[in-house]
């Protein structure tokens, strides 16, 4: 019963570490800041976002944000996919 519960815990705290640590911090802040998506780039005012680091693995997102998510007239930034759908997944079980 462990295993079942220890697994997933385990590879969801792998996916979150390892898709954040590949990615360079900024030298220096500005705004606004490009955001990419399927759609193409993105200018966002860093003002904008509801916090200037990704609320999943806490990397710094004032310099380029990779993904965002507007919750309740906030706008989340994040510096991946795996931490917006990792943001998404936990608000999922709150509600």
């Amino acid at each position: 019963m462990k295993n079942r519960v220890l697994f997933p815990v385990l590879g969801f705290l792998l996916t979150v570490l390892f898709s954040c640590t590949s990615k360079t911090q900024p030298e220096h802040l500005e705004s606004p800041v490009t955001a990419e998506s399927e759609k193409g780039a993105v200018e966002i005012d860093v003002k904008l976002l509801a916090s200037t680091k990704d609320t999943i693995c806490g990397m710094d997102v004032s310099g380029a944000v990779n993904d965002t998510l507007k919750v309740d007239s906030k706008i989340y930034g994040f510096c991946s996919t795996q931490c917006k759908e990792s943001f998404v997944s936990q608000l999922a079980a709150v509600k």
